[in-house]
C-alpha cells in the first residue's frame, strides 16, 4: 500500500468506525446490526414514481426507490429500520433470513398492491447505531468523526456531508445533539 500524508481526516467509515478511531479519539457505545433490505418489482413500471415512505407501524417499514444502491432502479427497496441481529464488521453473515422475507413480502401484499410480493433482489447491509440513535458529527483535533448512523444518515447524505465540510473548514453550524460531549454524557 501508499501512505498519505494530510493535515485532517473525515473518518466516515461507519461499522469500522471503532476499529478505525479505537484509542485515538474517544467514541461513544456503537451498535452495529446486520439489516435486510429487499427489492420489489413494480407491477406497471411507466406509472410515476412512488415517494420515499417510512410507514409509522413500530416496526420502522420504510421504502424508497431502487437502484442507488445496485438494485434495479424502478424497484422499491423495503426494509425495516428495527430488529436487525448485532453483528460487527467482521462477522457479518449476509445471510437473509427466510422469516424477515416473508415478512416484507406479507407487508407488500397488504399494503403496496401496485407491487409483485416477490422480491427480485435481496441483501444485507450495517446499520451503526448510537444509544440515542442522532447522528455522530464532530472534530478532535485533526480527525473529524462522521457517523450518520447508516440507516437513517443515509437519507441525510447532503446535509451530513455539508456539516463535515463545515467540521474541516472550521465553521460553526453544529447542533449540539451530534457532538462527541453530547453522546458521552
Amino acid at each position: 500500500g501508499s501512505a498519505l500524508s494530510a493535515s485532517q481526516v473525515v473518518v466516515a467509515a461507519g461499522a469500522w468506525l471503532s476499529g478505525l478511531l479505537g484509542g485515538l479519539v474517544e467514541l461513544p457505545r456503537l451498535t452495529v446490526t446486520e439489516q435486510q433490505v429487499f427489492h420489489f418489482p413494480r407491477l406497471d413500471p411507466s406509472a410515476p414514481p412512488w415517494p420515499s415512505v417510512v410507514h409509522e407501524s413500530g416496526d420502522g417499514i420504510y421504502h424508497l426507490q431502487g437502484g442507488r444502491d445496485g438494485g434495479p432502479g424502478d424497484d422499491r427497496k423495503i426494509g425495516a429500520h428495527y430488529g436487525g441481529r448485532a453483528t460487527t464488521a467482521e462477522r457479518r453473515t449476509g445471510v437473509i433470513s427466510p422469516a424477515d422475507r416473508a415478512a416484507m413480502a406479507d407487508y407488500v401484499r397488504r399494503w403496496m398492491p401496485g407491487c409483485e410480493p416477490t422480491p427480485r433482489q435481496e441483501a444485507t447491509c450495517l446499520y451503526t447505531s448510537t444509544p440515542d440513535e442522532n447522528f455522530l458529527l464532530d472534530r478532535v483535533g485533526p480527525v473529524v468523526v462522521c457517523s450518520p448512523c447508516s440507516g437513517h444518515g443515509a437519507k441525510f447524505a447532503p446535509l451530513i456531508g455539508e456539516l463535515a465540510a463545515d467540521l474541516v473548514t472550521g465553521a460553526d453550524t453544529l447542533p449540539g445533539m451530534f457532538t462527541l460531549a453530547s453522546h458521552l454524557r
